[in-house]
């Protein structure tokens, strides 16, 4: 399974009486022998949803709410890595207690993103293309399941795991999720060129997992043709 874990250990948790079964210390495939054991009996999926919504997501949780030490260390590192690019010539105000000053804007974060290198750990885990994180060119999964329609993808998953009690999907984000209205507040105010940049990072995902990228640009304000023609240029 890959990456969203939290969720789904979350809504197993909730149907599992923990004194039937003790927790396991998972560690690293390290050999072929291995990786390939994994892949003939282990059931495996994958559990994704829009690159767009997992960004923002990222931002409001990681970056904007961050009250953590190690992520402030990311606001930093995000307004030092700008201002290398010649992108920013803000500091963080080390002083200001979330004032506004010392929090990157959430294009500084996609700004970021794009000239950062991920290696698809530590916090780039949140942000990094899923076909960079989880493999899914190679590792072929047995079951895709979106976020966005995980009541009933999930059902599917808990079927084959024979699982037979109902397994309430809980989503942790919900008091983050991406809503249309907010959506609109935070995507108002970027040019189609940076977004259009953005989704060309994500390229591969867009196409693996059948998302549409006017849908974004439609909720952000930028179509001025009903049928959001217009904006196609921008993403071909």
């Amino acid at each position: 399974m890959c990456p969203s874990i939290r969720q789904v250990e979350v809504s197993l948790g909730k149907m599992l009486n923990r004194q039937h079964y003790v927790s396991v210390q998972c560690g690293k495939i390290n050999t072929d022998n291995e990786f390939e054991f994994a892949r003939r009996h282990f059931f495996k999926f994958l559990l994704v949803r829009h690159p767009f919504s997992r960004l923002l997501s990222a931002y409001r949780d990681k970056v904007e709410a961050a009250q953590h030490w190690s992520l402030k260390q990311l606001r930093e590192h995000i307004f030092t890595t700008l201002a290398e690019a010649n992108l920013t010539k803000r500091r963080p105000n080390k002083d200001s207690q979330n004032s506004g000053d010392d929090i990157p804007t959430f294009r500084d974060f996609l700004e970021y993103i794009l000239i950062n290198k991920w290696t698809g750990g530590g916090f780039d885990s949140h942000w990094a293309p899923y076909w960079h994180l989880c493999s899914p060119c190679f590792i072929q999964y047995d079951a895709v399941a979106k976020l966005e329609t995980a009541h009933t993808d999930l059902k599917y998953i808990w079927h084959h795991m024979r699982l037979k009690e109902p397994v309430p999907w809980i989503n942790r984000s919900s008091q983050n999720s991406t809503s249309g209205s907010t959506i609109n507040h935070y995507y108002q105010g970027l040019s189609p060129d940076l977004i259009a940049r953005v989704y060309h990072h994500y390229s591969l995902d867009f196409k693996m997992f059948q998302y549409d990228i006017l849908d974004v640009v439609r909720q952000g304000g930028h179509c001025h043709m009903q049928d959001c023609s217009d904006m196609v240029p921008f993403f071909s």
